[in-house]
């Protein structure tokens, strides 16, 4: 198996995940590039000083609901995979980070049900603790099991860890 380094367009979720961001809510946890496969890992998003993951629109600017609607259709395979919601992304590929209020709503309601049914989903990873409406780096990828979303705190996002993940290797 050899590294990937591109996804094709409609593959990646709209969620980036900080492969080195510790975070201390609810207790200390390492960052992913810490984790071993098989093991629960929490996103947090809304955290102003422990987030370890953001809301994604690749290319696109800033991100409404209807955005994060199409684009996580779109991911989990609902809709046809159209490049002007989420484009094929490498690593290197900047990716514009958003503060995720409308994925929020995307997730918690219309998605909940297709996203714990699935047996992964693809997300971009990045280094350091992701800035909000702001860009960042693609350095690589991982593939996930949703195993539950918090809906009494709309930040945290439990999440199984699948696949061992690193800068040198990051999905393969």
């Amino acid at each position: 198996m050899g590294d990937v380094t591109q996804i094709p367009s409609g593959s990646a979720f709209p969620i980036a995940i900080s492969i080195d961001a510790a975070t201390q809510v609810g207790g200390a946890q390492a960052p992913l590039m810490n984790c071993q496969p098989g093991q629960i890992f929490t996103l947090y998003f809304d955290n102003k000083d422990d987030r370890n993951a953001a809301f994604t629109s690749f290319t696109a600017g800033s991100a409404n609901v209807q955005y994060f609607k199409a684009a996580m259709s779109e991911a989990l395979g609902l809709t046809h995979s159209n490049p002007a919601v989420i484009p094929s992304i490498s690593v290197g590929s900047v990716i514009n980070l958003n503060n995720g209020e409308g994925g929020y709503q995307a997730m918690s309601h219309e998605f909940y049900a297709d996203i714990m049914a699935k047996p992964y989903i693809l997300l971009p990873l990045i280094q350091g603790p992701p800035p909000l409406n702001q860009s960042a780096a693609v350095i690589g990828f991982v593939a996930l099991k949703i195993t539950g979303i918090s809906k009494k705190k709309r930040c945290s996002f439990n999440e199984r860890h699948y696949c061992q993940t690193s800068r040198s290797r990051p999905l393969g």
